[in-house]
């Protein structure tokens, strides 16, 4: 083999090396593609995992419990509580989950009733699951004192767009919100005055 083929392949292999470098590297710097299901990599147990679900019911009252100071007869309390509704939100999870399997099933339908009542199925049993966590949150409320009901409260996502967490539709800097970070209105009629 003479110098001038051997030089040929020794730069043909360090640039094929080069390559498959780069290539390994642009794969491992990949951001994570958001998951389908709309939940932003937040994992929730399976409904039918009641230890995973246990787990993170048991995690929700001691972070509770520490943010709040929580006294242990009202960790007790807010844990009997959790025990005691856990099933009743599973059990709602399931049928929310089911209404979404409809609504998947049927998107393909012709006619849009079919479609207009699977949405509305889906949204009944949202809105029932929103009512039992309204009557839980205030069944959580009896075991503490004004001052960490108060602090609970600036917890909870009741209004997104005026807690200082980032603006959505309407929210800060957003479309028909109110002024955002940068004083200017997200209202696009305001920007144009």
């Amino acid at each position: 083999m003479t110098r001038l083929t051997r030089l040929i392949l020794l730069v043909s292999l360090g640039l094929n090396l080069g390559l498959g470098w780069a290539v390994l590297r642009s794969v491992r710097s990949e951001p994570p593609r958001p998951p389908l299901d709309g939940r932003d990599g937040r994992e929730r147990p399976a409904p039918d995992d009641t230890a995973s679900w246990h787990r993170m019911m048991e995690r929700r009252v001691d972070r509770l419990a520490s943010l709040l100071d929580l006294e242990p007869e009202q960790a007790a309390r807010m844990q009997q509580l959790q025990k005691s509704n856990a099933p009743l939100v599973r059990a709602q999870r399931e049928r929310i989950e089911a209404a979404r399997q409809r609504v998947r099933d049927v998107a393909d339908a012709e006619a849009t009733e079919v479609i207009r009542g699977a949405l509305a199925g889906l949204r009944h049993a949202q809105g029932e699951l929103d009512s039992l966590t309204q009557e839980f949150l205030l069944q959580e409320f009896t075991v503490l004192n004004p001052e960490q009901r108060a602090r609970y409260l600036e917890l909870l996502p009741l209004d997104p767009w005026r807690s200082g967490r980032s603006g959505g539709p309407g929210g800060p800097g957003g479309p028909g919100g109110r002024e955002g970070p940068s004083g200017r209105s997200g209202n696009r009629r305001h920007r144009e005055e």
